[in-house]
């Protein structure tokens, strides 16, 4: 990444959060709450629709803001409550401490990284708590973040496994140290969700702006998924989508895997740091066009309904 580029992505980080809290796809329908995780009191809002059904089990989804940001304002940005309505599911909206999720980059830039906040242990906490208060059905939990909470969606997937069914990380990839340390205890389906032309968290892998650490490239964070959860070992391709302002989706499919998981790259050609779908939240030259397909908050959820935690006994056996 180029001095000016690396600038540039510098002071996108720096309005991210501003911008998206003025740019309301949705307005706010959750209620704040509080919960005692590690030692320390944490926040979050949670959406249970009115239509929720009382005589069967509902799905649970996790909505990660990214860094500086909170869960408001990821709730304005992606409207999963509207689409909660409709598909009668929970969705959560955490609040990183400091702002900030520990994703496993291990920057000391973070508050949340520097105090060793447990963020795994928090979202397991959650999981209980709500699954006390709602009829939670434990084979469908869910995540999905941007940015931060995309690179978290990845670590809290990997450390979680035995919890979460499937994971959807927009605009964030696995972080750079779980490479070589990355073993779930379960297969977890995942959806990823990239732009080729993202200036913060690079497509391709590398150092993020500002010594906020390093991630994996996107595919190479699908095939270590893939691999993880016994997938075929090369992805099949769809055809590309109609290219729509200057945007296009070119999808990967891995699997096969156990309990019948798979492995979505969705790469966004000609998409930035942004949510598909979502509005322009900042300057294109900071974050790259924010492109108006797919909607990806639809996407997701249509995915996330597909993958269910399944025994992995019933799944396809042989694939390394």
């Amino acid at each position: 990444m180029s001095r000016r580029r690396r600038g540039l992505a510098a002071a996108a980080l720096a309005v991210v959060p501003l911008l998206a809290l003025g740019a309301r796809r949705s307005e706010l329908r959750s209620q704040p709450r509080t919960i005692s995780s590690g030692g320390r009191e944490r926040t979050y809002r949670v959406y249970a629709p009115p239509t929720l059904p009382r005589d069967s089990p509902a799905a649970l989804v996790f909505v990660f803001h990214g860094g500086e940001g909170d869960g408001e304002s990821v709730e304005r940005l992606t409207g999963f409550d509207e689409l909660a309505d409709s598909e009668k599911f929970l969705v959560v909206y955490p609040d990183g401490f400091g702002r900030h999720w520990n994703d496993g980059r291990a920057v000391q830039s973070f508050e949340t990284e520097r105090e060793g906040v447990d963020d795994v242990a928090f979202v397991s906490d959650l999981i209980g708590a709500l699954s006390k208060e709602f009829r939670v059905d434990p084979d469908r939990v869910f995540a999905t973040g941007i940015s931060n909470g995309g690179i978290f969606s990845n670590y809290l997937g990997a450390r979680l496994a035995e919890r979460i069914a499937a994971i959807a990380p927009v605009a964030g990839t696995l972080a750079e140290p779980l490479r070589t340390d990355f073993h779930p205890a379960r297969a977890v389906s995942v959806l990823l969700v990239s732009g080729l032309d993202d200036p913060i968290v690079p497509y391709a892998g590398g150092a993020l702006a500002s010594a906020h650490g390093s991630v994996v490239g996107a595919e190479a964070t699908a095939r270590l998924w893939a691999r993880s959860d016994g997938c075929e070992a090369e992805p099949a391709k769809d055809r590309p989508t109609a290219r729509v302002d200057a945007c296009r989706t070119l999808r990967s499919r891995w699997t096969g895997g156990r309990g019948k998981t798979e492995v979505v790259l969705d790469t966004i050609e000609g998409g930035g740091h942004t949510w598909p779908g979502g509005p322009q939240y900042a300057p294109k030259i900071l974050i790259g066009r924010a492109c108006p397909q797919p909607d990806a908050t639809r996407e997701i959820w249509e995915f996330f309904k597909k993958h269910p935690h399944i025994a992995e006994a019933n799944s396809t056996e042989g694939h390394s």
